[in-house]
């Protein structure tokens, strides 16, 4: 091809494709859907992740509606059964929390058979997540125009939604998002909508709206997306009905049916069980909680309990998580906002960095396809578009909140689908070259094949100027993230540790009442556990803890202590991972930790020191254990090296 030939025009998509095409697209999605549901089938229980508390309520909500109870009740004992009391045994379900999943959850258990809350869940990401591999093949061929990008679509779902199963109810905030955009995006590339579009819109905010109902506003993208639809393809009295229509099915699921259920409920026990008490996930809790991501002299942290004090100390007697609970916190956060607003900005402007540093991890290299697709074909870019709500929105709570994997997955869903639509565009686009290379002249040399792919990809309707301009931004913007990534290290684990670790405090004058000094060698009486290496020098110790090994590193003696105040101070630092040292009492030991320090944590001439308390008489324990803020929970940890000069406890 010549240099001054001019580029094939891009290969318009059919409106619809051949009836065998879309038999045998169909028949693709349906096979990929059952491989990936026999898969998920087969996912073990111990891989879905629920929280307590809504375990324990979504179990005894189901198993009262299938005992014949009413909706959003929740009872300790077997419902109307011997000695039951609805006043002393029943509870409201899902009060300060979304409730639509204790309304979807017991339907699906009486239709399968189930009360386990874990099995249930588990079933409802598969009916949810399955069907949409079956259509996708068909869908984005209707998007993109070329058979290839639908073979490979779900594909690329399976790969860039990994991040998100089996996740809480938190994943279906990024389902959301995947059922309903690629639609929004087919409807938008017509030039008006006809009865068909307007009622799969309306559908669409149906389903945006099921899912607030579950996990608050993660429909609330695909409404913006949605309307922005309706603006741009009708007109005059057509477009404003629609969009009142629009709004009204978004609000009937994720308000009206669940307002509904409660007065059914309280219709049935002739109570008002729910009366006064918060229907939905609140706000200014964990936006409060979230201005303790970094250290700060206000003592929050990321704890339930330090909200619940902080509104104990302003509005004594404010039941806990209730409307006043809520305005308190409103208050107390604004008031370090007037008061403090550099900490405020500081711990946002990092929790951001975490996020952006989190999404280059999850999807590296593959978001290298973004600028090459959005600085393509307009329709492209105008596809795009539907995504923006979405990324906003879902880029908020993280920084309000934490930036942890739950509150990043609306944020990370948003990014999947663009990710997904650049990556299909791509490949429609690399296709269509092949395709008429093959026409035109045959079997091409594969570096006249690529050179031809590598042409129409760069293929825009920008000038040129603009489009390098904006192509040296994109690839800045890519090596700024290359380096968020690589300095955020551990992400959120590492900044969490940090804020997490004991106060740091001159060392005490008062005489010790225990005193073993780490120089040159491990104490007499310490028991360093196995697996553990040890590196002595005439200052110190080094404990090496392997990768995927028991947390605990050395034991100390038990030694006989009066009750009262102490202080345990150590000397020393972490250099990998983190270090708790636990106080265990009695025998066996119950193991309390006292210090916990994570490497970077320094200051000259000031050690870790905490106060802690002996309500009796007895033998106590020092137990030095490896500690991670985010795999507090497991009881295998990542390596840790730890420099121990000595350990003291001192009577106050």
């Amino acid at each position: 091809m010549s240099s001054g030939a001019a580029l094939p025009a891009p290969l318009r998509p059919r409106p619809v494709p051949g009836r065998a095409l879309t038999v045998a697209l169909l028949v693709y999605g349906v096979a990929v859907a059952l491989v990936v549901g026999g898969v998920l089938a087969r996912t073990s229980l111990v891989h879905v992740k629920l929280m307590s508390d809504r375990t324990l309520i979504l179990q005894q909500t189901t198993q009262v509606f299938r005992s014949g109870g009413p909706p959003l009740l929740a009872c300790a004992k077997p419902y109307q059964g011997p000695a039951f009391d609805l006043q002393r045994d029943c509870r409201p379900a899902g009060v300060t929390d979304d409730q639509g999943i204790y309304l979807y959850l017991p339907l699906l258990g009486a239709v399968i058979g189930s009360s386990d809350p874990l099995l249930l869940l588990k079933w409802l990401f598969i009916l949810l997540f399955v069907p949409l591999l079956a259509g996708y093949p068909l869908l984005f061929r209707r998007i993109s125009g070329s058979t290839t990008a639908g073979v490979v679509a779900p594909l690329l779902v399976c790969w860039f939604f990994s991040f998100f199963r089996f996740l809480d109810i938190y994943w279906v905030t990024a389902w959301c998002l995947l059922a309903t955009l690629p639609v929004l995006a087919l409807l938008l590339r017509r030039e008006r909508l006809g009865p068909s579009g307007v009622a799969v819109l309306m559908a669409i905010c149906i389903v945006g709206g099921v899912a607030t109902s579950i996990r608050n506003h993660a429909g609330l993208p695909i409404l913006v997306a949605a309307l922005g639809v309706a603006i741009v393809r009708l007109r005059g009295h057509r477009r404003m009905a629609l969009i009142i229509a629009l709004l009204a099915l978004n609000f009937v699921p994720s308000t009206g049916a669940l307002t509904l259920a409660r007065h059914l409920r309280d219709s049935e026990t002739g109570v008002a069980l729910g009366s006064g008490e918060a229907t939905t996930h609140p706000f200014w809790h964990p936006a409060y909680l979230g201005l303790g991501y970094l250290p700060n002299h206000y003592a929050i942290t990321w704890d339930d309990s330090v909200a619940a004090a902080a509104v104990e100390r302003e509005r004594p007697g404010t039941r806990y998580l209730s409307p006043a609970y809520e305005s308190t916190l409103k208050t107390l956060y604004w008031r370090i906002v007037e008061h403090d607003p550099w900490l405020v900005a500081r711990t946002y402007i990092v929790k951001a960095w975490v996020t952006i540093a989190d999404s280059w991890r999850d999807f590296g290299l593959s978001l290298l396809v973004l600028p090459v697709a959005l600085l393509g074909a307009r329709r492209n870019r105008r596809d795009a578009l539907l995504v923006v709500p979405a990324l906003a929105l879902g880029f908020i709570p993280p920084v309000m909140a934490m930036p942890y994997r739950e509150y990043e997955i609306g944020w990370l869903g948003a990014l999947a689908v663009l990710v997904l639509f650049c990556a299909t565009w791509t490949v429609a686009r690399a296709a269509s070259v092949c395709s008429k290379l093959a026409a035109d002249r045959g079997v091409a040399p594969p570096r006249q094949v690529a050179g031809e792919i590598a042409a129409r990809l760069q293929a825009t309707d920008w000038p040129r100027a603009r489009r390098a301009t904006a192509l040296g931004a994109l690839v800045g913007l890519a090596a700024i993230l290359v380096v968020v990534a690589n300095r955020t290290g551990g992400g959120e684990m590492q900044i969490l540790g940090r804020a997490q670790s004991s106060p740091l405090a001159a060392p005490l004058p008062a005489k010790s009442l225990l005193d073993w000094s780490f120089a040159g060698a491990v104490p007499d009486g310490w028991a360093v556990q196995q697996r553990v290496r040890v590196a002595s020098s005439p200052s110190q110790v080094i404990f090496q803890v392997p990768r995927d090994t028991s947390p605990y590193i050395v034991t100390g003696p038990q030694v006989e202590v009066r009750a009262g105040w102490y202080r345990l101070e150590l000397d020393g630092e972490v250099l990998k991972g983190g270090l708790e040292v636990r106080v265990g009492t009695g025998a066996p030991p119950e193991q309390q930790p006292i210090v916990r320090l994570w490497n970077g944590v320094a200051a000259p001439g000031k050690r870790p020191g905490v106060d802690f308390k002996l309500a009796a008489d007895g033998s106590v324990q020092l137990l030095l254990v490896a500690w991670s803020p985010e795999l507090a929970w497991s009881p295998w940890l990542p390596a840790t090296d730890v420099a121990l000069r000595s350990i003291r406890v001192v009577p106050l």
